[in-house]
Formats: C-alpha cells, structure tokens, sequence
C-alpha cells in the first residue's frame, strides 16, 4: 500500500483520533496492541462502577456489544487480527506493524464465535459515536436491516466497510452495511461510508471478493495478511475482513494529519 511513503508524512500519534474496530473484540493482553488501546479516560479500571456514567462498569478500552459490558475480549481472533492491522505497534522490535504504528484502538465486540445481530452493530455504533470515535473497521455484513442503515445514518464517523467475500457483484446483490448507490431499495446511500474489496500480492481482484463498479469503492491487500491473534501470536488470515482495516489504517492517518477533514475530504483522498 507503499506505506513507506506515508510514513514520511505521519506514522500515527497516541493522540491520534480514536479507531473503533466493531468486530470478534480484541486480546487486550497481545503485546503488540497494547500500547495502541484505546483509553476511557473518564473510567477507573477495576473498581466495578460507571465512573464516566455512559451506562457501561469498566469499559476502560472498550465495550461489548454483545454482552453489554466493558469486556470486549476477543474469543475467534478475527478482531484481534484486524485490529494489528490498523494499529500494531511499530518499531518495537516484535511481530508486525500496523498502517499505524501509533493510534488509538477502540475496541467494540458485536460477535460471538463469528456471528452478531444487527441489534449488537446498533449499540456498537452507539458506542462509538458517544465515546468520539473518527473511525470504524467494520469487517462483517450480511442483509439489509431498515434500523441498522438508520444507525449508520445517524453515525457522524467515517465507516470502512468489507466488501464481503461471495465473489458477487454488490452491484447485483446487495451487500450490508457497505455503501449502496443511490436505486436500490435500503440503499446504505451515504457519503460516509466506504466499501473495500480484497486484492492479493500482485494486485489482482481476491479469488474470493465481492466487486462491482457502482458499490465498492476500493480495493486493498487481503490475501496472506499476517496480523496479530489472541496469545501474543501473529497469524495470516484472507478475506475482505483483511483488507477493510488497512483503509482503516489509512484513514487514521489521514485524520491524524488532518484532524479538522470532513468525511468527504477524508473519502475523497482514500
């Protein structure tokens, strides 16, 4: 993604806009995530109340959806992956580096072994947008929920979204929560949302990911992605859910540099 060259211009901040990775939840022990969590500064860890009154106990680097509780830790590995991603720690000697290597990663966990609601993506958003998210990494998808598109209607952040893996035309069948054109019926028609298909290691089109001119957007490396996993372990994984978190990780950089864009500005130099 010739990283390199934009690590000339910003490799990421610890105060940089936080990135809600709405996903399986993350290892919060993995060591090359650690110093990139995300912090609720208006939480004091471990002592079983609601300090910032938001309606979550000890929701210190995030939330889950799921439970609804402040205990996002990933059970699969696919949240933990994606977020190493976005934001594994950079030249600390250990595994990999994310797209950055400061960030801020909010955690959000709307699935259990896999599989979420779109009631669970609702309060995840919620969340995110109460908490001051910039960003969210939404490597999931599924069918079209009239509630859900209104949630990420009313969700002032910038959502990348995978593309999914059927090797559709979205442009044929419809693919949720990524963007949709303006035509179709429960169009997710909104500016703020982008759609990432997959591409392997020569920058071909993923054996496996969904395309279509009209509804994806991008397209970005998904195939062999070594990232972090739960255990201190780094795996390779494929799928959009892969490259979803890299324009995460780029957006993130974008905001970083530019902490005052618009969504369209942020769209517009993805």
């Amino acid at each position: 993604i010739a990283a390199p060259q934009a690590w000339e211009k910003s490799v990421g901040s610890s105060q940089s806009p936080a990135i809600a990775v709405i996903d399986t939840g993350t290892d919060l022990t993995q060591p090359d995530l650690i110093d990139n969590l995300w912090t609720n500064p208006g939480e004091i860890a471990g002592n079983g109340l609601d300090d910032d009154n938001n309606g979550v106990i000890d929701d210190v680097h995030g939330f889950s959806a799921v439970a609804q509780t402040g205990d996002p830790t990933d059970d699969i590995g696919h949240g933990s992956h994606c977020a190493g991603t976005i934001g594994a720690k950079g030249n600390n000697g250990l595994g990999v580096v994310g797209v950055n290597w400061q960030a801020q990663l909010m955690t959000i966990r709307t699935m259990v072994n896999g599989s979420g609601t779109a009631a669970d993506n609702i309060r995840a958003l919620a969340y995110a947008t109460k908490m001051g998210a910039r960003i969210t990494s939404n490597s999931y998808g599924g069918e079209y929920n009239e509630a859900e598109r209104d949630a990420f209607a009313n969700s002032p952040q910038l959502h990348i979204c995978a593309a999914g893996n059927e090797h559709n035309d979205n442009d044929v069948s419809p693919y949720y929560p990524a963007q949709r054109p303006v035509g179709y019926p429960g169009n997710y028609e909104y500016d703020h949302i982008i759609s990432v298909a997959a591409t392997d290691s020569r920058d071909r089109l993923a054996s496996f990911s969904n395309y279509g001119p009209r509804n994806v957007d991008l397209a970005a490396p998904g195939v062999g992605t070594l990232s972090t996993v739960p255990g201190g372990g780094f795996e390779t994984k494929s799928g959009t859910s892969m490259a979803c978190p890299h324009v995460a990780g780029v957006a993130g950089l974008i905001a970083t540099l530019y902490p005052e864009a618009s969504n369209e500005q942020m769209r517009t130099r993805l």
